[in-house]
């Protein structure tokens, strides 16, 4: 990721009478929006119906969603003025977020899934010994009786 690039998280609520053709268009478009930024999508939430706490422009109920991306941060505004605009947005927050880092396993880790590995190992070779001693005792039953 670029170094003037920051990640950015948009929760937004949406009417509840929209289609889900119209929700779809919705992402669609604000997606288009921050990658004609030179932005990029990270990630982005399933769309839910959320009832409210208290009535939003007269709405109780809303559909929620959010997405997750990174952006130059002088582009942020016309996302704002983006989602201001749109009569269908009840309400959004954008807020900054930190860059997710992987973590390393731990070579505590590591080494005792090792050691599992090849105390497992280890078995498998003694069952197989095991197996091979008693199909020998099986043979020379068998060759001892004819």
């Amino acid at each position: 990721m670029d170094k003037a690039k920051e990640q950015y998280e948009i929760g937004y609520l949406l009417k509840p009478t929209l289609k889900e053709e119209d929700i779809s268009s919705f992402l669609l478009k604000l997606s288009d929006d921050i990658t004609k930024r030179n932005g990029m999508v990270i990630s982005e939430g399933k769309t839910k119906k959320q009832t409210l706490a208290y009535p939003i422009k007269k709405e109780t109920s809303a559909m929620f969603n959010w997405i997750k991306f990174s952006l130059d941060p002088i582009f942020i505004r016309e996302i704002k003025d983006i989602m201001d605009a749109n009569p269908v947005v009840l309400r959004f927050l954008i807020i900054k977020t930190k860059e997710e880092k992987r973590k390393e396993p731990s070579s505590i880790k590591v080494f005792s899934i090792a050691k599992k590995t090849a105390q497992t190992e280890q078995q498998i070779i003694e069952k197989e010994s095991v197996q091979e001693e008693e199909i020998d005792k099986k043979i020379e039953e068998l060759l001892g009786e004819n």
